[in-house]
């Protein structure tokens, strides 16, 4: 007899260890500030900031990281992330999950802006037209057998 729980073959991982998911938003509150990371990206990460508030939750007052003022700010929004990785997997609740994603998503769109601007852009436009194919043009005209055109 097979075990088809899926999670049994996923490692455990341990949100005991995690900060309060507070103190990241206070962190991501701070970051929205930062002077070296790009507009776009802190656009981003306001962007995730207000999914936050959207669901519900007070908007946080700005907290400087553990690692100081003087870290990298990148490296400070790729650990928030990943712990909100972890997070939602230990989250129960399908909504629970789709509202800490929704977050994940500014926040993997804010490393992705600050890594790469041109390939974000890129990919979201690939991504409006693939929802929204008339953004990228006019179709083709229609050309009936006898060489008229619809």
């Amino acid at each position: 007899m097979t075990d088809n729980n899926v999670s049994r073959n996923r490692p455990e991982q341990p949100t005991d260890a995690l900060p309060p998911f507070e103190d990241d938003l206070a962190e991501l509150a701070w970051l929205q500030c930062s002077d070296r990371l790009s507009r776009r990206c802190t656009g981003y990460v306001v962007g995730a900031l207000l999914e936050w508030t959207a669901g519900g939750g007070p908007w946080p007052d700005p907290a400087v990281p553990a690692a100081g003022a003087d870290c990298d700010h990148l490296k400070a929004l790729e650990q928030i992330s990943g712990r909100l990785s972890r997070r939602i997997q230990a989250v129960a609740g399908v909504a629970a999950k789709f509202e800490l994603a929704r977050i994940g998503r500014e926040l993997n769109l804010a490393i992705r802006c600050q890594r790469d601007p041109a390939g974000l852009a890129d990919s979201l436009w690939r991504e409006a037209v693939n929802r929204q194919p008339w953004l990228a043009g006019p179709p083709p005209p229609l050309v009936y057998d006898d060489g008229s055109v619809l």
